[in-house]
């Protein structure tokens, strides 16, 4: 054992095959795993620290590390934050919704339908086994921020056509009329933007262009086929009173 050898420190590294530092105080032990995910490392952690507990000598500490355990805790945090980011930009979305809208009701389903999106495209990724990665895990924050503008743009079009005594059904058509072609144009700018990344031949990178690609695409179509349905239903929401229909008219006008 090493502790009971009189060999010096440099023979001791020597017969280690310079797995022993020089002060004959650490011991490098090397853990091969076919292909570890984070996953599947963390939960071998536990059982590598109890075998150490069962085979070292007493006064020995294992301390885990490596390149793949600094990944899979990089990959952890990276989740974690972004579990914590999508909360508060939830928050601060449906705050600035709330302003513009005035309503409760349009707040929540304007925030649900930038939402619908994001949870599609993590279920698909879910499904067809497409890891959360440095450049995957971005998508989330991005495709809420994107599918809110076309809300905004097309709620507050809604909102104009109503206070014209239009119906709902009306008031959803002529949105459509009004904003639904730029909806269209930007999202097409937007997809061949993210598109292009896709070509890339780094996996990340790559995944991360083409499943922002199908998130904004989701997103238009939610906003142009499932918005203006639920609007319609949506008969009894609440507006702006009358005194703030000027600004609000001005709002539509640069914002379009």
């Amino acid at each position: 054992m090493l502790a009971s050898s009189a060999e010096a420190p440099a023979d001791r590294a020597d017969n280690l095959g310079g797995m022993l530092s020089r002060q004959a105080d650490q011991v490098q032990v090397i853990v091969m795993m076919d292909h570890p995910s984070s996953q599947r490392l963390f939960a071998l952690l536990p059982r590598i620290r109890a075998l150490a507990r069962e085979v070292l000598p007493h006064g020995l500490r294992l301390v885990p590390t490596g390149t793949s355990l600094l990944w899979a805790n990089m990959d952890d945090g990276v989740i974690r934050t972004q579990k914590e980011s999508l909360v508060i930009v939830c928050v601060v979305c449906f705050s600035i919704l709330l302003v513009l809208f005035r309503s409760i009701g349009l707040s929540a389903l304007g925030l649900a339908i930038s939402l619908y999106p994001v949870a599609m495209v993590l279920g698909l990724m879910g499904l067809l086994g497409i890891p959360v990665n440095m450049a995957t895990v971005l998508i989330a924050g991005i495709a809420v921020g994107l599918a809110v503008d076309d809300t905004i743009h097309f709620v507050i079009a809604y909102q104009t056509s109503r206070r014209e005594s239009c119906d709902s059904a009306t008031a959803s058509q002529e949105a459509m009329v009004g904003v639904g072609l730029r909806m269209v144009m930007t999202s097409v700018i937007l997809v061949g933007a993210f598109a292009g990344m896709g070509l890339s031949d780094f996996m990340p990178t790559s995944q991360f262009g083409l499943l922002s690609s199908l998130t904004i695409i989701l997103a238009l179509a939610a906003d142009l086929a499932l918005l203006p349905v639920l609007l319609a239903l949506l008969a009894r929401v609440t507006l702006w009173q009358p005194g703030t229909d000027r600004w609000s008219r001005a709002f539509t006008e640069r914002s379009l």
